[in-house]
């Protein structure tokens, strides 16, 4: 997967009446889109009324038009005091507007309107853009519709039926048309009076990077190992050392790998470089994991594999973010003073596989999962599965990075709308 580099000419505006730090549900999807982008290399333009002012992600350009907001006084003369259009006055805004418009998507290849198309905060704004959609013939536009006025009982719209209300009622077949649920998709196929199937959907994401506090370096990490498309991924905080049996979680991987699922292991530590004993057992794992065919399923986090050559620190706060993204932790090894890790992973109350050796059910009872060191790894491979087949909340866990994170929607959905 290309994450960082960027698609020859794609630059996508996305537009909506405001931005975060102001708070909503769309201003928050919108912002996530935004990352998500970024992140497999577009650039991005916000464009915008308010809000912007907490952004520092460099890829992303905020670009203001204050008569987007429909509150403005240009905006808001347009219609008289008893909801009547002004005729005039709302050419004229609406000239003012597209004017704006036009500039702020100079360079876009694709416009997201998020809501505009469909609510009725700013009537200018959603004529001046129906217009601008069937005259830019090089900028292709997607209408994110969130809600829709029309279908909203809490709305009293009057005039529902006179330019420019009745935009409302209307899909502009020159845009492709997204909605964030099934149900959604019903209320509005049956309000622009076309099959459901010209309304894909696509569900609202969350924000993994930020909701878990992921650094940068570890979110590119795990974007570049496509964590969000595994079924299990294993972990195993540790150095490379012979009695840490590392080759034993490669069996187990390789066995979990033959049932169809989508893996990988984790090791964070590198082998000792004073200690050559530790360095020939790196090489043996190194040619091992070749042997058994889970070279991209075994992840060596400080040997060359990184993203650009980039090498990641393994300090408390990259132990913490993979904690948090990572589904279980496995220790393999044949000795242990303690066990640390097992402390480590009760805290972010992750499962536990890990050898039954001394001192380890000392430190943690029967609250970890143990195998023997002779057991077979398919046995042990199914007996993983099987306890998260049971599990709530590892189904819960995954079903948001599966299915709702955004990365998972960007491969899932969105690359599609915007190819």
């Amino acid at each position: 997967m290309a994450v960082y580099k960027r698609p020859r000419g794609k630059k996508i505006a996305l537009l909506h009446y405001s931005y975060p730090p102001v708070i909503g549900g769309v201003e928050f999807v919108m912002e996530g889109q935004a990352n998500i982008l970024t992140d497999m290399g577009y650039k991005v333009r916000v464009i915008t009324a308010s809000g912007g002012e907490t952004n520092s992600n460099p890829d992303i350009e905020i670009y203001k038009i204050e008569e987007i907001w429909g509150g403005n006084p240009i905006v808001k003369s347009s219609f008289k005091k008893n909801g009547r259009l002004n005729p005039e006055v709302f050419e004229w805004a609406k000239k003012l507007l597209k004017k704006k418009l036009k500039k702020a998507l100079v360079g876009m290849s694709k416009c997201i309107i998020h809501n505009v198309m469909t609510m009725h905060f700013n009537k200018v704004l959603t004529a001046a853009l129906d217009e601008l959609i069937n005259e830019q013939e090089n900028i292709k536009f997607v209408v994110w519709c969130h809600d829709a006025s029309l279908i909203n009982p809490d709305y009293l719209i009057k005039f529902r039926d006179k330019y420019p209300r009745n935009l409302l009622f209307k899909l502009n077949p020159r845009a492709k048309y997204v909605t964030i649920s099934q149900e959604r998709q019903k209320q509005l196929a049956e309000l622009f009076k076309v099959g459901e199937k010209k309304i894909a959907v696509v569900p609202n994401g969350i924000d993994v990077k930020n909701l878990l506090n992921i650094s940068p370096e570890i979110w590119k990490f795990a974007l570049k190992y496509k964590f969000f498309e595994k079924d299990i991924i294993s972990f195993f905080p540790t150095r490379i050392l012979k009695r840490k049996n590392i080759e034993k979680g490669i069996d187990i991987i390789y066995e979990l790998k033959k049932m169809g699922l989508n893996v990988l292991f984790i090791i964070t530590g590198p082998p000792d470089p004073h200690n050559k004993e530790a360095a020939e057992y790196y090489d043996f794992l190194f040619n091992y994991r070749e042997k058994k065919g889970v070279e991209k399923e075994v992840v060596f986090m400080h040997n060359r594999e990184m993203a650009g050559g980039a090498k990641i620190k393994i300090d408390l706060h990259a132990l913490r973010n993979l904690y948090r993204l990572c589904d279980m932790l496995l220790l393999t090894s044949t000795q242990e003073g303690f066990g640390l890790p097992l402390l480590e992973a009760g805290l972010f109350r992750m499962p536990i596989f890990c050898s039954n050796i001394k001192p380890l059910p000392e430190v943690f009872g029967d609250s970890a999962s143990y195998f023997g060191l002779k057991e077979d790894s398919g046995k042990i491979a199914k007996r993983i599965l099987n306890a998260y087949k049971r599990s709530i909340v590892h189904k819960n866990f995954k079903e948001v990075m599966l299915n709702y994170s955004w990365p998972s929607i960007y491969h899932k959905h969105i690359k599609k709308l915007i190819s």
